[in-house]
């Protein structure tokens, strides 16, 4: 098993996505963070800590790929059971694969519930690692709108002072 994976796109989750959390979280952090009340100040950089951490587990874990088979007799129990009429060759990756299973140009692999490949998490989403992405587009979501906050009221605050 894969426990450590990146996709074709990791420079991009490496040196763009990452740079810009990080790049963003310290800018507010040394700049408006003195005005604002103690919760922002812990809750903020957890968020941004939390939407790194989801990028990097997204971006390193296997999106669902698919052992090639290039036979059906070395087709898994499983196919056998459930009727290996329902597998399909792939010219591709020259591999039985099965339906639920779809080839990915950009990684070169089968993958087992193929949604689609992300450059800013530099891999692919599958079955495997979609609920990692659905929790980094949360977080970095939430910490979208906390930057907002934090530079408008910050802003608002230094204008009172």
């Amino acid at each position: 098993e894969i426990d450590c994976i990146v996709g074709p796109y990791w420079k991009v989750m490496f040196f763009c996505t990452s740079t810009l959390i990080i790049g963003v979280t310290l800018f507010l952090i040394c700049s408006y963070m003195p005005l604002h009340h103690i919760s922002v100040k812990i809750l903020f950089p957890l968020c941004a800590v939390g939407a790194l951490i989801a990028l990097w587990l997204t971006g390193t874990s296997d999106p669902g790929l698919v052992r090639r088979y290039r036979t059906r007799e070395s087709l898994p129990s499983r196919a056998t059971e459930a009727g290996a009429k329902e597998w399909s060759w792939n010219d591709q990756v020259e591999s039985f694969r099965e339906p639920t299973t779809t080839y990915c140009r950009e990684c070169d692999a089968l993958i087992d519930g193929y949604d689609h490949v992300c450059p800013w998490t530099g891999t692919a989403i599958g079955r495997a690692n979609i609920h990692l992405f659905y929790c980094f587009v949360t977080l970095v979501s939430i910490l979208m709108y906390f930057a907002c906050f934090v530079l408008i009221y910050g802003l608002i605050l230094e204008a009172k002072r």
